[in-house]
């Protein structure tokens, strides 16, 4: 049995050899040679596995660590009878964790305070709710829209239309996908931004592509938003450095990027592919355990303090051409999983979920 593992992929080294050959490979040099006599494939989205990587090889199962599935043919997988295994809802807490920290500066510097306006929240899934349960413990109004979960609960949803009518902030946290009956490429393009009422901020660390990079900076530019703050690009990693200077904050696609979350996805894969093939794995464990710390957490200023988001801004913008290096080298950090907070609801809603 052969398996080829994305070498970037942390706590599972050691794991599967008991069991297998492993071949660890830099992502983007997994090619048809590597798979053509492979079992398995652990990827993240660096692996593009489509027909043009697949077709001839005896790969059986896919598992990648990674929420998002977009860089992953499904159609082709499932007509050649392979396995597809991705890790919902792992870094969740981290991107929320950007999300907050994110809020917490602009709490400082806009003209209204959070608790005055509502956030607009396109994308309600692992990442989305999850956001919103928190922004409601601290009473900041949050508009939902998600369609695919409107026809269950039409009140508790609303349109893309409304949210660029009414919300000074709009965060976005949809998967990226190109056809069905609500396709996310460019949902928020030159025709979104020239309905806005409220010169919004637009916070985005979901996928290149959902919002149309150019005419996000034509709308500052021509100040139909109040601001824009990056995580993703459409043309990542070659991204143009006027998008970049022009962002309040930007980070190397590593919004995700926490011990927690990489932890989570590392173990959903490894038991998919233990159970895929009959094969009793160790759980991935960090290689030191650490005592939770505590925070009081009343606030949004005090849970942006477990994250230096402006450090990481400032490190992308001196060095755009940089950001794949920045983000194969970035060092995890905590995210909410890793507190112990004296706001018992807040608590609550994050460590009933770890």
């Amino acid at each position: 049995m052969r398996v080829v593992v994305d070498s970037a992929i942390p706590y599972i080294r050691g794991l599967l050899e008991p069991f297998a050959e492993v071949d660890y490979r830099e992502g983007r040099a997994i090619d048809t040679e590597v798979c053509r006599k492979a079992d398995a494939l652990l990827v993240r989205t660096r692996t593009q596995c489509n027909a043009a990587l697949l077709e001839g090889s005896t790969v059986r199962f896919i598992g990648t660590a990674t929420i998002g599935t977009d860089h992953i043919d499904s159609t082709y997988c499932a007509e050649h009878g392979i396995t597809v295994v991705n890790a919902p809802g792992c870094n969740a807490w981290a991107v929320v964790q950007w999300v907050v920290s994110i809020l917490a500066q602009i709490n400082q510097h806009a003209s209204f305070a959070l608790t005055e306006r509502p956030v607009g929240i396109v994308g309600c899934g692992a990442i989305g709710e999850r956001l919103a349960r928190l922004l409601e413990i601290f009473h900041i109004p949050v508009f939902r829209c998600d369609p695919f979960l409107e026809t269950a609960a039409p009140f508790r949803y609303t349109s893309l239309e409304r949210i660029g009518r009414e919300c000074s902030i709009i965060t976005i946290h949809t998967p990226l996908t190109h056809d069905g009956a609500h396709p996310t490429y460019h949902l928020l393009d030159a025709a979104f931004f020239h309905s806005l009422k409220q010169k919004p901020y637009i916070l985005h660390a979901a996928r290149g592509g959902i919002v149309d990079d150019y005419e996000l900076y034509e709308a500052a530019q021509y100040r139909r938003i109040t601001g824009y703050y990056l995580d993703v690009y459409e043309d990542e990693p070659d991204v143009a450095p006027a998008l970049l200077e022009a962002a309040k904050l930007a980070t190397p696609h590593i919004a995700g990027y926490s011990i927690e979350g990489k932890l989570a996805a590392s173990r959903a894969i490894v038991k998919a592919v233990g159970e895929f093939f009959g094969w009793q794995i160790a759980e991935p464990q960090l290689e030191e355990k650490e005592d939770k710390t505590f925070i009081v957490g009343h606030s949004i200023g005090d849970l942006a303090r477990t994250y230096d988001i402006v450090h990481d801004s400032r490190t992308l913008k001196s060095a755009p051409q940089q950001l794949e290096q920045l983000r194969t080298q970035y060092a995890f950090r905590h995210d909410f999983r890793n507190y112990h907070f004296g706001n018992q609801a807040l608590e609550r809603l994050v460590q009933d979920d770890c």
